[in-house]
């Protein structure tokens, strides 16, 4: 039996994770409070600058070190997820009747998956997602 050889050209930072490094694992940390600020994070498909985050955000944080570490962990999660989620609407704890039809109807295309993106609100901000994500709450 012959044997097979892999040869890699990624070169890994000493103490790096590989597996961050190549930005793999991320889908199931992805949690609804993640999706909630991923919200604020993109416009209109488009993943704001650290700058244009902060001017909205920044006083969220003690300092700006903190405020950076958000912004790269949400940098992340929206770079994976912005072109596998679609936003739908927000709906009050007296509205769902609509929500359970929105869930019923048809779903945007390649849509497999419904989460909650305000876990601890009085309602539900619905989105939809062709990813699974298991640390998310599902609707």
């Amino acid at each position: 039996m012959k044997a097979l050889y892999v040869q890699e050209s990624l070169n890994f930072e000493r103490g790096q994770d590989p597996k961050q490094a190549l930005g793999l694992g991320i889908i199931p940390t992805i949690t609804s409070d993640d999706l909630e600020l991923v919200g604020d994070l993109l416009d209109e498909e488009e993943i704001l600058s650290y700058e244009e985050w902060y001017d909205d955000h920044g006083e969220d944080y003690e300092d700006d070190e903190e405020a950076r570490e958000s912004y790269d962990r949400l940098y992340q999660v929206a770079s994976v997820l912005k072109d596998k989620i679609k936003w739908a609407g927000f709906y009050d704890h007296r509205e769902e009747d609509k929500l359970e039809d929105v869930l019923e109807g048809p779903w945007p295309k390649g849509m497999k998956y419904a989460y909650n993106a305000y876990p601890d609100a009085d309602g539900w901000q619905v989105v939809f997602s062709s990813v699974y994500l298991p640390a998310a709450e599902q609707l």
